[in-house]
């Protein structure tokens, strides 16, 4: 402003939802959904009519584990929850479905043996799993076994695992499929085998190499906006 008394009133939205968020100056504001938002600013001075400023799709936020490089760490066995609404299909995508949304997990084996990894429960969209080596990190990570549609439009896969190796577990969705779903991780020993409703007594394993990783992306974002 050329105004000596320089700005009198600051005016922020910082989701383009036409709604003021805050008249602070210098606010501070969590996003807690994933997507694109634009942020607008409207100030005003004792001289001049209000003037404001838009940015558009100007801040991004991620959905945790959207890529390997920020798989949300697993605490050994059990059942998680979590969604793919908002996630972005990572690259390369799994062996065994069209590419979709996905959400990474890492598993360090607390022990040598067979392990499964399903989502036959508390799932509501059609689901794809895979499991990746993830003992050279996320610049290599090598493709052990992929399912699709093993328990009805649910998955369940099995991999033998080495204790203290890192796993890495992608929940996705079959042709752009998203939704919120349960992750199990059953210890050896803890199934006996894959009943028929689940896609018969074998399963396969599908080996696929390639590069996946790319910028690191955050759960949430909280920003400071500084205006002078």
């Amino acid at each position: 402003t050329t105004d000596l008394g320089g700005f009198r009133s600051w005016a922020w939205d910082f989701d383009g939802d036409a709604v003021i968020d805050s008249t602070a100056q210098n606010p501070g504001w969590v996003y807690t959904v994933a997507g694109s938002y634009s942020v607008s600013l409207t100030v005003t001075d004792a001289s001049h009519p209000a003037a404001t400023t838009t940015r558009t799709d100007h801040i991004t936020v991620f959905v945790p584990g959207d890529e390997c490089a920020t798989a949300i760490p697993l605490q050994g066995y059990g059942s998680v929850n979590g969604s793919t609404v908002g996630a972005w299909a990572s690259w390369p995508s799994v062996s065994c479905a069209l590419p979709g949304p996905d959400v990474w997990y890492s598993f360090v084996a607390p022990n040598t043996g067979i392990v499964e990894v399903n989502t036959c429960t508390g799932t509501t969209h059609d689901s794809v799993l895979g499991v990746m080596d993830g003992s050279l990190g996320c610049g290599s990570p090598l493709e052990l076994a992929c399912n699709d549609d093993s328990c009805g439009l649910q998955s369940r896969l099995a991999f033998a695992a080495t204790l203290g190796v890192t796993y890495y577990i992608r929940v996705g969705g079959a042709n752009n499929a998203t939704g919120p779903f349960t992750l199990t991780v059953l210890a050896p020993g803890a199934f006996s085998t894959v009943s028929p409703g689940c896609g018969g007594t074998t399963l396969t394993s599908v080996i696929y190499g390639g590069t996946a990783g790319g910028p690191v992306w955050l759960p949430a974002l909280s920003l400071i906006f500084l205006v002078p």
